[in-house]
């Protein structure tokens, strides 16, 4: 699923999802994560299922491999993180491996330590120079100094890229100073990768997004002013088009799916077929290990979802 587990979109990137438990709640979260989530269920994915699980996934793949840890959460909340990262890095074919996070729960042991294991770079979404503003954005209690001084401790042991989400009206006027911050980390990568706020269906959208068009208006500024280029694309992190991971079954198909567990949000379960995780519509009264028939309705990128027959 998109939820938890790996996604191949059909690139040199592999997509790592380990869990879906949050610290923050953030008042913009595209996942609906956090302590205020209309979610019904969370998950954890066995370490040693999801490495044997990402090398049989790579096997084919022709360009070396990026092992992109991006949960629907925090991921330093994943009590094995380090020993993931450890055991990713085993691959020969897995060259960068990197991890978005929020940054909070960051100590200097702990960068050291997922340093030592293989990890390439951090990708952390500071999206304030102001502490108020970083609470509002939050949810929560935040400790701007504590975050400012892991991200340059951690810019000594690996990459940082500051990853800043822009709110229209709510953090604004932050991306001068974010800007400023950004520009001073010395990177194999990009140090800046803004991020402009959308609208999801079930995200929190505590504002209308800005369009395209007027988010690279707003960026274009500060390129000119120092330099950077702030309108990124894949190839800025080496990612490529690779082999394709072939679909079992496809959007429009009837399947019968065996039901494991319960889904994300109230009424769905995930089911199982041909090796892949089903998030399954309508299905509040379908019970554990009973089979369900299933219209297939979403396959892109093999993150399927179907709606029961």
């Amino acid at each position: 699923t998109g939820v938890f587990g790996l996604i191949d979109r059909n690139t040199n990137c592999i997509e790592v999802k380990p869990l879906t438990a949050c610290n923050l709640d953030c008042v913009f979260c595209s996942v609906d994560a956090g302590l205020s989530s209309k979610k019904t269920s969370g998950y954890v994915v066995e370490k040693d299922y999801l490495v044997q699980e990402f090398n049989n996934l790579i096997k084919n793949k022709k360009h070396p491999i990026e092992a992109h840890i991006g949960p629907q959460g925090e991921p330093l909340l994943y009590a094995p993180l380090v020993e993931l990262i450890r055991d990713l890095k085993k691959n020969p074919k897995v060259k960068i491996i990197s991890i978005d996070t929020s940054g909070t729960l960051l100590t200097k042991k702990l960068i050291n330590e997922l340093a030592e294991a293989g990890l390439t770079r951090f990708n952390i979404s500071l999206n304030a120079l102001d502490e108020k503003k970083c609470k509002l954005l939050a949810g929560t209690n935040y400790n701007l100094k504590h975050m400012l001084e892991m991200i340059d401790y951690a810019g000594k042991k690996t990459s940082v890229l500051l990853a800043p989400v822009i709110v229209p009206t709510m953090n604004d006027e932050q991306l001068k100073d974010l800007v400023n911050t950004g520009k001073k980390l010395k990177s194999d990568f990009p140090v800046l990768g803004i991020q402009n706020f959308l609208n999801y269906k079930r995200g929190r959208n505590p504002v209308k997004q800005r369009n395209w068009e007027g988010f690279f208006k707003m960026l274009k500024p500060f390129e000119k002013k120092h330099n950077l280029r702030l309108k990124l694309c894949k190839e800025d992190f080496n990612i490529r088009e690779d082999i394709k991971l072939e679909k079992p079954f496809k959007k429009k198909q009837l399947v019968k799916a065996k039901i494991v567990c319960d889904g994300p949000f109230r009424g769905e379960k995930i089911g199982v077929y041909k090796s892949r995780a089903i998030i399954v519509e309508n299905a509040t009264n379908r019970r554990v290990n009973s089979e369900i028939k299933i219209r297939i309705i979403r396959d892109k990128h093999n993150i399927f979802r179907g709606v029961k027959q």
